[in-house]
């Protein structure tokens, strides 16, 4: 194994100009023996990188004396190594991108791509916690502080280091970020409408579950102001378990100027009028909103944040375990909707 780790750190080290840290070893296995006399052959190759990390795939050969000269190899033991990129400041802390010359190396580049969902959704599905309460009183002492905060989480949220792509398709691309047990995702989409008007239709959450399937109905609550409303979000029930519910904080932001983005920022609060339902599970939302940008006079760029929780985890699991594509199918229905809302819904902001 020793023997391995070395192949391994040199490969990865080559590609990154100094020596990467080892964070795991993915799929070790023993597919034979060796004898005492045999030739050992190590290989190692970069299969795929991550920004903040990459994945060396080892193959360990065998050859007694006759197998030498004959060119045939016993293949003996195999694994995948995680490293991570160093945190030396004197060295770029995100790896250089690799692209694949041949079909075996398209064959372990995407490969990779699978192992890296797979431990992701080993990691925050699997072996998921619950975490302790994340939602505020709501009161007139602090709603001043609570919208101030709500809106800052999301911007430091939005410009974290670190996203990378999980998926992409015309006008919609996934990414994701993770920091210790922290996962964030991010969906960038690109439409057709000025950002004034996404910025209004995205602000009325009343508006969400006509085009998100994972809003069954949100209803206002409190109008705190022009721009700071509670909702209470009923959500679907997922994997036989109870409905959930939400209630949180919108709280928007228009550009104070140009070339600021537009703000939607949601976060859970704890409101006295809306005591928790026996017959839904209430849920928090630590951190999501909409960040919206001109891309040009009659388009923009839309993206879309959340800091995942227990509570949302259920509804992204399928995308991260990759047998399910419906961040990007809400992303699309989002589109359509922005696109195609009649000038009369318009009008009534």
């Amino acid at each position: 194994m020793a023997w391995m780790e070395n192949a391994a750190t040199v490969a990865a080290s080559r590609l990154y100009g100094t020596y990467p840290t080892l964070k795991s070893v993915d799929m070790f296995k023993f597919r034979g023996p060796s004898s005492v006399g045999d030739r050992l052959v190590f290989k190692a190759i970069v299969n795929n990188t991550f920004q903040k990390s990459l994945e060396v795939g080892v193959r360990v050969e065998a050859y007694d004396c006759e197998e030498w000269t004959q060119g045939k190899a016993r293949h003996i033991n195999s694994a995948f190594l995680i490293y991570n990129a160093s945190s030396d400041k004197a060295h770029t802390q995100t790896f250089p991108s690799v692209k694949y010359t041949s079909k075996d190396g398209q064959r372990r580049y995407l490969a990779a791509i699978v192992r890296k969902r797979i431990r992701l959704a080993r990691k925050h599905i699997l072996s998921s916690k619950e975490e302790g309460p994340l939602s505020v009183p709501w009161d007139k002492s602090n709603q001043v502080y609570l919208s101030y905060n709500n809106v800052a989480a999301l911007t430091v949220l939005a410009g974290k280091h670190g996203w990378e792509v999980n998926s992409s398709q015309p006008k919609i691309r996934v990414y994701m970020n993770e920091e210790l047990d922290t996962l964030s995702v991010q969906v960038e989409m690109h439409v057709r409408v000025s950002s004034l008007q996404a910025f209004f239709l995205l602000s009325d959450l009343s508006l969400r579950p006509s085009w998100d399937r994972h809003y069954s109905s949100c209803e206002e609550v409190q109008v705190v102001n022009e721009d700071d409303k509670l909702y209470h979000i009923t959500c679907p029930a997922v994997n036989k378990d109870k409905p959930r519910d939400f209630v949180v904080l919108m709280s928007r932001r228009q550009p104070c100027k140009e070339g600021d983005s537009y703000i939607v920022a949601l976060r859970s609060v704890t409101v006295a009028s809306v005591p928790p339902d026996p017959d839904y599970t209430r849920s928090e939302v630590l951190c999501a909103g909409f960040l919206i940008s001109d891309a040009s006079s009659a388009t923009c760029k839309v993206s879309y944040y959340n800091q995942v929780t227990s509570g949302v985890l259920p509804y992204i699991a399928g995308n991260l375990a990759g047998w399910s594509k419906s961040m990007e199918e809400t992303a699309s229905s989002c589109i359509e909707f922005l696109e195609n809302v009649t000038d009369q819904k318009i009008c009534a902001f």
